[in-house]
């Protein structure tokens, strides 16, 4: 992951024109979407029925496939600006002092950082809390009521991804990463205070509809924020503060969950989205130009 996703994020803008990144990113985020469902559900059932072992062996003929998918895309570098020749501790500390510049410069760039934040230490949380609290809700615990939840999630977030290039486009990006993680703070509110399955479904399918313009647009704001030179600092810089986010979320987690039980862990996450979903609209009314829609920028670039 190290090199994959910077990479990854980091190639997109050189594939597409800039007017198709949120098209591109949302076609992206939908394959992701689509195969954490599919693998969801008979992952799930593979655990239960197969075992730990074979459903491991299963994964990783899936990486395998996806090198071979990557071997044979054929890309022509362009030439970018290198800002050094020699890797050195001074020169990689620059690396990192560049990379945090752009995050205070850029209201793109620290918008679309803070919605993310807020995703992953939500996922560091139901990582621990959830977990128990589903396993502790069910009559026969197991994994495959895991999976049927995991591949409910990835339906609600293939539906928002559609709405987000869709009628979504007409509304300010900060409202919503905002309103989002606010709907998202909701869901699990809902879902902390039941023990009904039918609850969890519906809780992680809203959840899934309002976390998805975290995944597509975050991603169209770091590239469009960013020079092709800074992509990979900035791209790798966001790769180790939202994994840093999901260990303080891993962590806070643990702690509360020991000492005072799921509920309260999952509603304490729920209060730290939904702070974090007004400090992104904060980090967007900075900058005036994100106020306006998607829609109204591709006009006006077309024009």
């Amino acid at each position: 992951n190290v090199f994959f996703l910077p990479a990854k994020s980091a190639i997109t803008p050189e594939i597409v024109p800039k007017s198709q990144l949120l098209v591109a990113n949302a076609l992206l985020s939908a394959a992701g979407i689509v195969a954490t469902a599919v693998g969801a559900i008979f992952g799930g059932w593979a655990v239960d029925h197969l075992g730990w072992g074979t459903a491991m062996r299963i994964d990783a003929v899936t990486y395998l496939v996806s090198v071979i998918t990557l071997a044979i895309i054929v890309y022509r570098p362009t030439a970018h600006r290198a800002t050094q020749t020699a890797m050195t501790w001074r020169g990689y500390l620059g690396d990192v002092r560049e990379g945090l510049g752009t995050l205070g410069r850029s209201s793109r760039v620290g918008l679309g950082l803070t919605a993310l934040a807020a995703v992953w230490v939500g996922g560091g949380f139901l990582h621990v809390a959830g977990n128990q609290h589903i396993q502790r809700a069910a009559s026969v615990p197991g994994m495959e009521r895991l999976g049927l939840l995991m591949a409910t999630l990835g339906i609600g977030s293939g539906v928002g991804t559609w709405w987000v290039n869709g009628r979504g486009r007409r509304v300010p990006r900060p409202w919503l990463l905002g309103g989002g993680l606010l709907l998202v703070a909701v869901g699990l509110v809902a879902f902390a205070i039941s023990s009904r399955f039918a609850v969890f479904t519906i809780a992680a399918f809203l959840i899934g509809i309002a976390a998805a313009p975290s995944f597509v647009l975050c991603e169209t704001l770091l590239q469009e924020g960013t020079e092709p030179h800074q992509r990979g600092r900035v791209f790798s810089m966001r790769d180790f503060l939202m994994r840093l986010t999901f260990l303080v979320g891993v962590t806070l987690a643990g702690w509360i969950t020991r000492g005072y039980g799921t509920e309260p862990a999952l509603l304490a996450c729920a209060a730290l989205v939904a702070i974090t979903g007004l400090l992104a609209v904060a980090w967007g009314r900075r900058d005036p130009s994100l106020m306006a829609s998607s829609e109204a920028r591709e006009g006006q670039a077309s024009g």
